[in-house]
């Protein structure tokens, strides 16, 4: 019922013939102690208010971790484009440096999503800058 609220003002048809066939099947359709703008008891689906998120449910490690994630993807993908490598082709290895190792372990957790994403075989990680860089001044 939630996402027939939220996609309400995206794909109104659609949504208005979800919630339609959804609030057939609920009790709260016919209960006249609740209020004409209740989920299920209003007419139209357009006639119910946006609710509001659950702050309980989001969680800064997993937002973390996809961030992280998707930027190891963006910058894949940039190196692949500036290198003229076709998508399909797939690569044996990517190595990612970075010198914290909490980060390093929110990119491993996401190991699988970026292989399948970047199309490649292996994910490196390593917190030892100076094996992949040479600095100078």
């Amino acid at each position: 019922m939630g996402m027939s609220i939220l996609f309400a003002p995206v794909m109104p048809f659609f949504s208005e013939y979800c919630y339609q066939n959804l609030r057939l099947y609920h009790s709260d359709k016919d209960n006249t102690s609740l209020p004409r703008d209740a989920p299920y008891r209003s007419q139209s689906v357009h006639y119910l208010m946006i609710p509001k998120p659950d702050e309980s449910l989001i969680s800064e490690k997993v937002e973390t971790a996809i961030d992280l994630m998707q930027r190891v993807v963006e910058t894949s993908r940039k190196i692949r484009d500036q290198k003229k490598l076709p998508v399909k082709l797939p690569l044996q290895e990517i190595v990612v440096v970075h010198h914290d190792k909490k980060v390093l372990s929110n990119i491993e957790a996401m190991t699988k999503v970026i292989l399948s994403e970047v199309n490649a075989l292996k994910l490196v990680l390593s917190s030892a800058d100076q094996d992949w860089a040479t600095l100078s001044c």
